[in-house]
């Protein structure tokens, strides 16, 4: 059981649970298990809670967002990912999700209306533009609009930036005036258009034709505002991610309404979704433990690089009939391989099966890296491990390394101890291996 006890994980010990789930998983359907149970107790908790948040409940919703909901995403599976955190965001701050779920009511209508006419009309600019349609191998239009939990995390940035820059004035929300509420997405592949041509030809012909994509959807939905065109090809962030963007509006019910045009290769999609630049902790703010190489920077928590995938899809429905959990998890995964077969062109689609196989590989060498170079281990200063502790340490880590690593982080009194590894005594040169559980218990 790698559910954590005691108090609620804090940011740091959530990406050490992560990461040794991670470690520990051989079958990355184990993790997707993990994270559809999460959501079948979160589901209980809103059905038969009462609606009483007590430190359990609160304890449990924490650990969804913070543990098993990015999990989900790393997965692909974006609308597991939004179910959690739209639960987790419900049972943590009621008033707050009743704001927004309010907000989400009054303006979803309209924000879904510009949806489909944005797409409809990239679709149609492009699909008729000859030239284009003969450089390309495989061009995509994509898009989503923000869920009530997605749009408040936006709209409380918005306000605490509004605050700052503006001496102590809060900034209406508003969700018309959120540049990224309605998101569209272009992602294009070229041609090889001979046998000589090189990747390399071939890469940079294809950032040419994001331009010229660019270009041609501006002339038909403008920017508003020249500060708002956005070069992260010719300038990548430092994370790696490529893309542009940039704001243009529509009006409807007497209102100009902002939304996002993305436009991106193939190539700059997939290190967006499974490469550097889609770090799974890539969005949480706070430090991040040892087991990364990489420090992110402040840059990496970006406006507008939010993937259109990740918010497109409403929460299952509910039901009134209480399920058992094999039954739960069974439907859950049925419905998003179904919904993935219906969005990709059918089961035997090998666009599908290409971008579930990406998932897999990226989730395999985040795997296999992470245990290239790190131990988990649980270290518990009593024998009933109640107030037990997950350390991540470096691989070759020995007893005295955990010890020291546990006074510094935990400031666990070590005394005179008998040290337990997996309930046989150890001495305090002897090496670690992943998942071992250490008992400190006073001699």
């Amino acid at each position: 059981d790698l559910r954590v006890r005691g108090p609620t994980p804090s940011l740091d010990e959530a990406d050490t649970l992560r990461s040794l789930l991670i470690s520990v998983s051989e079958d990355w359907r184990g993790l997707a298990i993990r994270s559809v149970a999460c959501l079948y107790r979160l589901r209980g908790i809103v059905q038969f809670g009462g609606g009483e948040r007590t430190p359990e409940v609160a304890k449990a919703a924490r650990e969804a967002v913070r543990v098993y909901a990015p999990i989900a995403g790393r997965l692909g599976m974006h609308r597991l990912k939004a179910d959690l955190e739209e639960l987790a965001f419900g049972i943590l701050y009621q008033r707050q999700y009743a704001a927004a779920a309010v907000l989400y009511d009054q303006n979803g209508h309209v924000m879904h209306d510009i949806e489909a006419f944005a797409t409809s009309n990239v679709e149609e600019l492009l699909s008729a533009d000859d030239m284009l349609m003969a450089q390309v191998e495989s061009l995509k239009v994509s898009s989503r609009v923000k869920q009530p939990y997605s749009l408040w995390k936006k709209l409380l940035k918005r306000r605490t930036r509004g605050t700052k820059n503006g001496g102590g004035k809060r900034k209406e929300l508003s969700v018309q005036n959120l540049g990224d509420a309605v998101a569209l997405r272009v992602v294009l592949r070229a041609k090889r258009l001979s046998p000589a041509e090189t990747e390399e030809t071939i890469a940079t012909r294809e950032a040419l034709l994001c331009y010229y994509v660019q270009k041609r959807i501006m002339e038909r939905l403008p920017a508003t505002d020249e500060s708002m065109i956005k070069d992260y090809i010719s300038y990548p962030k430092p994370n790696g991610y490529q893309s542009l963007h940039h704001t243009a509006d529509v009006f409807r019910n007497g209102v100009d309404w902002l939304f996002e045009v993305q436009v991106r290769t193939e190539e700059m999609h997939r290190l967006a979704e499974f490469g550097v630049a889609a770090h799974w902790d890539y969005k949480i703010q706070g430090s991040m433990v040892p087991v990364n190489n990489a420090v992110p920077s402040p840059d990496l928590i970006s406006d507008s690089d939010d993937s259109p995938q990740e918010e497109s899809l409403e929460t299952w429905d509910g039901t009134e009939e209480v399920e058992s959990i094999e039954e739960f998890i069974d439907g859950v995964l049925d419905v998003s391989l179904a919904e993935e077969e219906n969005a990709e062109g059918g089961e035997n689609d090998p666009e599908r099966s290409d971008r579930c196989s990406s998932y897999i590989e990226a989730l395999t060498s985040a795997r296999e890296e992470i245990k290239a170079n790190n131990v988990f281990v649980f270290i518990s200063s009593s024998a009933s491990a109640n107030d037990g502790k997950i350390l991540p340490l470096s691989l070759g880590a020995t007893v005295a390394d955990a010890l020291r690593e546990a006074n510094d982080r935990y400031g666990m009194d070590l005394g005179e101890s008998k040290l337990l590894c997996n309930g046989q005594e150890i001495g305090i040169k002897d090496l670690l291996k992943n998942g071992d559980v250490v008992v400190i218990s006073q001699a």
